[in-house]
């Protein structure tokens, strides 16, 4: 139902948001890694030092096959964002549509998350009553979840 739906676009939109996030961090420690910009700290080779033996550095093909896949996830992730926004969007218009206590039960069963039992206490309207609002909002509203 819309409830279900909105809820977890919200969920999905944070944890896109999150995704999003590590992905870039991730691109920028493996540009670190891979050392793509030189080494910042060195001014100029100092031979009488011992030659160091290993590096932390990883190599430029592994470097690219990486952000590479991880362009690609980010561009997944990034559509799948767009298209979660656009449908909180379709489902906040069609609330904002309605008026007076269809809005007021809307709201409180969609976006709060409240069981018509408790809406009904709220608002000081019976139960059945509540029920019969929710009944025409369901009729009436365009669920995207078919979209989904």
């Amino acid at each position: 139902m819309i409830y279900n739906t909105y809820n977890n676009l919200k969920r999905e939109k944070t944890i896109l948001e999150i995704r999003i996030n590590d992905y870039e961090e991730e691109k920028k420690k493996l540009r670190k890694l891979a050392k793509i910009d030189g080494p910042t700290s060195m001014k100029a080779i100092d031979y009488s030092s011992t030659p160091v033996q290993s590096t932390s550095q990883i190599g430029f093909k592994y470097y690219l096959d990486r952000v590479r896949k991880i362009d690609n996830h980010l561009l997944l992730h990034q559509e799948r964002l767009d298209k979660v926004n656009k449908l909180m969007k379709q489902i906040e218009t069609e609330l904002k549509e309605l008026k007076g206590n269809h809005y007021d039960i809307a709201y409180k069963r969609f976006v709060e998350g409240k069981k018509q039992e408790l809406i009904a206490e709220e608002m000081n309207l019976s139960t059945r009553h509540v029920r019969r609002i929710m009944s025409d909002l369901t009729k009436n509203m365009v669920c995207p979840s078919n979209v989904l």
